[in-house]
């Protein structure tokens, strides 16, 4: 019955039967009384099935973790010169299911989104769902959050610490801003040795049921090589014998 689609109907028709101890039977015509009109009766039982939609649930999700750059070791470079294991981008891809054949699931990415308490449960119950549109990781004020193209001009690059987007394909990338100051600024020790950002990825059907989850990618720092910083050009004197004239 759960694969029935919404508008879906199935008919059924059921006959039920009685027999006695004797062994006669309700359907036998000889059996019955003359007060019952020497016919069997038409005991026929019509059932209606319509169908129901039913919500997509999603079978696949992870979190995601990535390491900013540190200083990178001589194991780290290929023999082209390039960095073997650049640590930008971290990817995976989401997978549901779904009772009903005309299903046609489309998942994307919650911007803003709303949760309110329902049986002690945090619920989503708002948002802006978004699909092939790169959002924002930046810090507000101490606070991470997500913010679309049109907010993220009010944000210094530097307070940015990367992109996430989730394509037609159901893949949810996260792309790092390594050269960000408050990336950089991440450590492998101490207080600030990662950056947690939340995000939440849902799957709709075309009937406008849902299912969701909250996710989320988390920074880890590494250790930065010192940077030697230069003063102003200076001049020395190699030392020699010096006469004096008095």
């Amino acid at each position: 019955a759960d694969k029935l689609r919404e508008g879906q109907t199935v008919n059924l028709a059921i006959t039920p039967t009685v027999t006695d101890k004797e062994g006669d039977s309700d359907l036998d015509p000889n059996a019955l009384r003359a007060d019952q009109g020497g016919a069997a009766v038409n005991g026929t039982i019509d059932i209606a099935i319509h169908g129901s939609n039913e919500a997509p649930v999603l079978t696949h999700s992870s979190n995601l973790s990535i390491t900013e750059h540190g200083k990178i070791n001589s194991t780290d470079v290929t023999p082209d010169g390039s960095v073997a294991h650049p640590y930008t981008v971290v990817s995976d891809t989401l997978t549901s299911s779904d009772f009903d054949s005309d299903a046609k699931p489309t998942y994307g990415l919650v911007l803003n989104p709303e949760y309110e308490t329902v049986n002690g449960a945090a619920t989503l119950t708002g948002g802006t769902v978004v699909t092939d549109q790169t959002l924002y990781a930046v810090d507000d004020h101490g606070t991470t959050k997500l913010v679309d193209a049109q907010h993220y001009t009010a944000y210094s690059p530097n307070s940015c610490y990367g992109e996430l987007k989730m394509d037609s394909n159901r893949t949810y990338t996260f792309t790092l801003h390594d050269d960000a100051k408050i990336v950089q600024a991440l450590d492998d020790s101490g207080t600030n040795t990662s950056a947690l950002i939340k995000f939440t990825v849902v799957v709709q059907d075309s009937h406008g049921a849902y299912d969701y989850k909250e996710l989320s990618v988390t920074i880890n720092g590494s250790n930065d090589a010192p940077t030697l910083v230069t003063s102003a050009p200076g001049s020395v004197k190699e030392s020699g014998v010096y006469f004096s004239d008095g």
